[in-house]
């Protein structure tokens, strides 16, 4: 008799630790998950600061000539305008 209860004990700790062990698998996959979207996010983020640096960029060099020419009175007909980087 004492056997079946030890055999009927051991079972049930290890359903708990299956359930436990379960638990802890969805929670590890969803930090994963977690993580992977973050690390997509950056990425956008990364691509889309880039993106604003070259716009920037581009209309800091308008800006240059458009300034070049007020100053020294050259006409820059054919270099670009502010318009053109905004």
């Amino acid at each position: 008799m004492d056997s079946i209860e030890e055999l009927k004990q051991e079972v049930y700790s290890l359903r708990n630790k299956l359930a436990t062990a379960t638990s802890q698998e969805a929670w590890y996959n969803d930090e994963i998950a977690q993580l992977q979207t973050m690390r997509k996010q950056e990425s956008e983020i990364q691509d889309a600061l880039k993106e604003e640096v070259i716009r920037l960029q581009r209309k800091a060099a308008a800006m240059f000539v458009i300034l070049f020419d007020a100053v020294y009175g050259q006409s820059s007909d054919d270099l670009p305008t502010w318009n053109d980087y905004s």
